[in-house]
């Protein structure tokens, strides 16, 4: 499988393309310029079984609408059908990450605060805590313990190997 995804902001490297493919940098380009200047954000894009398959993840810094992913979709779709490289059937989709998706990129991680997060760091231990703060190199968890004694944990960026919000059902 053909893969395109965006490194972590948070460890100060510019989005990376895992192929050579012409058709993934103008996809992303193409969505990038689409998105600009608005609240919706690029996380990554996945180009699989021989170009057949084209799979556009996208965010939004409070939130995302199906319109947006449509909006988008019709876009790509459009300039697409001009692409000389890509004259055959392809299936494009345009989603929101899932509930259970990683946050890929620091852009992702405002909006969550106030809600569970499970961090994995980088050597190897776990966090899981109430996200109540951050600022641009490391966020705040704040961890109870059974007697509802509060410990908070500062979690530098660079070291998250990967974060995922708790769903919690009230």
């Amino acid at each position: 499988m053909l893969t395109f995804a965006v490194e972590f902001e948070k460890r100060g490297l510019k989005p990376l393309f895992f192929c050579t493919m012409n058709l993934a940098e103008k996809i992303t380009q193409l969505a990038n310029e689409f998105l600009k200047d608005s609240p919706i954000f690029l996380v990554s894009l996945k180009i699989s079984q021989g170009n057949k398959k084209i799979l556009v993840v996208i965010d939004g810094d409070s939130g995302l609408a199906i319109d947006d992913c449509t909006k988008l979709s019709r876009h790509l779709s459009e300039e697409l059908e001009n692409e000389e490289s890509l004259q055959m059937a392809y299936h494009l989709d345009v989603t929101s990450p899932g509930a259970d998706e990683p946050l890929l990129l620091f852009r992702q991680y405002p909006k969550h605060i106030g809600r569970r997060l499970q961090v994995k760091m980088d050597d190897g231990d776990t966090l899981k805590g109430r996200f109540v703060e951050m600022n641009e190199s490391s966020l705040i968890l704040e961890e109870q313990n059974k007697k509802k004694e509060a410990t908070r944990h500062t979690v530098a960026l660079p070291e998250i190997k990967e974060a995922r919000v708790i769903l919690e059902f009230k």
